[in-house]
């Protein structure tokens, strides 16, 4: 019979170490790493009831060029038995996979596509029988920005996918879940989520005649956690928000006894990352909240099970390390795992006992896979990391959730600075009245319709406060508030070191009457320094105000920013005028005052500004360019996520950011972008915002009320390191 899958391949060049103890307290183990000709980056690894073992992921050692897809089966040695590739011409990427009950394999990715003369990014569903041979492949078409989260096996055999895909009339996504059956057709497919606003599915869950499935809604910066029912053909019959997991990153969620489940989420601070597991009814109420522990920053999560316990693999700064959560007792316990050096697992299974990890390791700085395979004895963790509300949440009928006004927060964490207390200030958005708000048991004071404030003391660390509202028939509604307060001069002291500097550019008048003037740029550039020397720290010393400038204007004073900005200064560079996109050489320019239609000797072209912008030794630089085409500054590099880490994280590191009010399209003389960038700015009452908060902050408001796509991102090449601008109070 032919084996399973592949061809063994005579350019594999293998390295194998049988090495001893790597677990804690004895445990054994095998450790394997794969250091092949071309980039291997391993994604997924399955545990077959053969004994032996898949590795997914994807490479450059392909046939055609680019990316594909790569398949290894290996023996329980991790010895490789034969190798596959999957793609074609364009790049090829993995999702997801898992071996069906009969011994199948079906695996899920996405390929680059031209559809109609254009370009798309096209989801793929392929199927594998046990003797290699390709089942079915199914293509259908989707955005760049689409993705599968996970793949179920149900009862009957078929196969349900829950992903995001971009929705085609405002660009925000919306979860996608879908019904396939055994012969890889879709049976049906529903989309969930409102206009303009991210709603982003995480897993899913088959329980007797319902889904449940666990998402996130993200708007404006703010995440709220969803638990969503729906029949077998995905109807919804409710949506509920989460209490008491506001300000987490959620990631997978588990049946587990009495009838509950368990979501598993991250909490984000500014020294580390937190693994928290929830226990919440199914009713979306919360039942218990347990702290498993602190991991790395860059830490990727993977989860398995067995039939009592979940297991989470993450990594540590030195080590990786396996928590184990039994469903069935509420204990949580951990092994920790050594690696060979700069490994990040990624990837984590059970077999028979054995944890195997998968992961990836840069050589000459390119991924290659690592493997190991230990036995583990796992210690506990204190109880004292469990934490059961004092009342449970009651999501009913007529109440809707408790809305923080004050401080401000940003994915459900507020955080302060060297703070002494705090007034919290609350929206009771209810349709029964209500008779009384508490605090921690303190009575909150009505100052307004539905407001309620309390003055509270803060300590150093985190501030958690339970807030209550009862209404005039008994029922209650809690929300949990969390303040991080942070004591020291670490965060004021690095964010003051520098200064703030301004080049703000605009043209309204052109000399060659052949190029039509513009009313507002003059008065939008106005705006925009009246805002920042008086409510931020732009001194009028550092803001630079170029009126109509001409090209060599424009290049003159770049050259002085080089020699006058110190590493330690920050730099923002704002252009309203014209902007032109050749779409015959695809270079984009900014045309000042002395443009000429006839030619491009005196336009200012994206790759000189560039050049400018690495140029200037500043630690941050924020170009806002509000023009025609100004998109095109960007390139092909996107930089915008919906995670926005702390100030501290974002100032850290050097960065190139630009913010622009659309793509490769017109925009109009009046306009809605800087509008709303004032507004924003005028309203925000942060001591601290990044650019990245801001943009999230006024994005929907500009779709809603406008044509254009407004685009936030690096500005590839020039220097950026992941870091971000801070705009910075002078009032806070």
């Amino acid at each position: 019979m032919k084996k399973l899958m592949f061809i063994l391949l005579p350019s594999i060049i293998l390295w194998t170490i049988l090495f001893p103890s790597y677990g804690q307290n004895g445990n054994s183990g095998i450790e394997k790493l794969y250091t092949k000709s071309r980039e291997y980056k391993l994604a997924k690894t399955l545990a077959l009831a053969s004994g032996e073992y898949l590795l997914f992921g994807n490479t450059t050692a392909g046939k055609y060029g680019g990316y594909d897809i790569f398949i290894s089966r290996t023996d329980n040695k991790f010895e490789i038995l034969d190798e596959s590739f999957y793609g074609d011409i364009s790049d090829d990427y993995f999702f997801d996979a898992f071996q069906l009950n009969n011994g199948d394999i079906v695996f899920f990715g996405k390929k680059a596509a031209i559809v109609n003369n254009n370009p798309r990014w096209n989801l793929f569903y392929t199927k594998l029988s046990q003797n290699g041979k390709k089942t079915f492949y199914r293509e259908f078409v989707s955005f760049e920005n689409d993705s599968i989260a996970q793949s179920r096996e149900l009862p009957d055999g078929d196969v349900l996918l829950i992903g995001n895909k971009e929705d085609w009339g405002d660009r925000d996504q919306n979860i996608w879940l879908s019904c396939f059956n055994d012969k890889g057709n879709l049976k049906w497919q529903v989309n969930i989520g409102e206009r303009y606003i991210d709603e982003i599915g995480l897993d899913v869950i088959h329980d007797g005649d319902s889904y449940f499935l666990l998402a996130e809604k993200r708007e404006q910066g703010k995440i709220t956690p969803l638990i969503i029912k729906t029949d077998l053909t995905g109807n919804i019959q409710w949506q509920k928000e989460i209490e008491g997991m506001q300000g987490y990153n959620l990631n997978r969620f588990f049946l587990g006894k009495d009838n509950s489940f368990v979501v598993f989420g991250v909490e984000k601070s500014f020294t580390d990352n937190k693994l928290v597991a929830f226990q919440i009814d199914k009713s979306a109420r919360l039942i218990q909240k347990s702290i498993m522990g602190n991991f790395d920053q860059n830490a990727f999560l993977s989860f398995t099970q067995d039939e009592e316990s979940i297991f989470v693999l993450s990594n540590t700064d030195s080590r990786g390390r396996v928590y184990k959560y039994n469903f069935q007792q509420n204990t949580t316990s951990f092994a920790s795992v050594n690696h060979e050096a700069n490994v990040k697992f990624i990837e984590l299974s059970v077999d028979k006992g054995d944890f195997v990890m998968g992961g990836n390791i840069s050589i000459r700085n390119e991924p290659k896979v690592y493997l190991q395979k230990n036995h583990l004895s796992f210690e506990d963790v204190s109880e004292s990391n469990m934490e059961i509300p004092k009342d449970q949440v009651r999501a009913e009928s007529g109440l809707s959730q408790i809305e923080v006004l004050s401080p401000p927060n940003n994915m459900g964490i507020a955080r302060m600075f060297n703070a002494n207390k705090v007034s919290l200030k609350l929206k009771i958005n209810s349709e029964k009245p209500i008779s009384d708000v508490f605090s921690n048991d303190t009575k909150m004071s009505a100052v307004g319709d539905k407001i309620y404030t309390l003055d509270v003391a803060l300590k150093e660390g985190y501030n958690d406060f339970e807030v209550k509202a009862v209404t005039n028939d008994g029922n209650t509604i809690t929300k949990y508030v969390s303040i991080e307060n942070i004591l020291g001069e670490k965060s004021t002291e690095m964010l003051s070191k520098g200064k703030s500097y301004a080049l703000i550019i605009t043209v309204n008048h052109y000399s060659d009457p052949s190029i039509v003037g513009l009313d507002n740029p003059k008065n939008d550039g106005e705006s925009l320094v009246s805002t920042l020397q008086s409510l931020y720290t732009f001194e009028k010393e550092n803001t630079y105000f170029l009126v109509d400038p001409t090209r060599e204007d424009i290049i003159t004073k770049f050259d002085e920013l080089v020699k006058e900005i110190g590493k330690d200064d920050n730099l923002l560079i704002f252009y309203a005028g014209h902007g032109y996109w050749d779409k015959n050489t695809n270079i984009g320019y900014w045309l000042p005052s002395d443009a000429k239609k006839s030619n491009t000797a005196n336009w200012l072209s994206n790759s000189t500004i560039k050049d400018f912008i690495s140029a200037i030794p500043s630690k941050h630089t924020l170009l806002i360019a509000d023009a025609c085409f100004s998109g095109g500054i960007f390139k092909t590099r996107k930089a915008f996520s919906d995670n926005i880490a702390s100030v501290d994280k974002l100032y850290e590191l050097p960065s190139r950011k630009a913010m622009t009010s659309g793509a490769l399209t017109e925009v109009p003389d009046k306009s809605v972008f800087i509008q709303y960038l004032v507004k924003r700015l005028n309203e925000n009452d942060k001591k601290y915002i990044s650019s990245e908060e801001l943009f999230s902050s006024m994005r929907s408001a500009v779709l809603n009320n406008s044509t254009n796509v407004p685009q936030y991102g690096e500005i590839q090449g020039s220097g950026d390191e992941g870091g971000d601008f801070i705009f910075i109070r002078r009032d806070l």
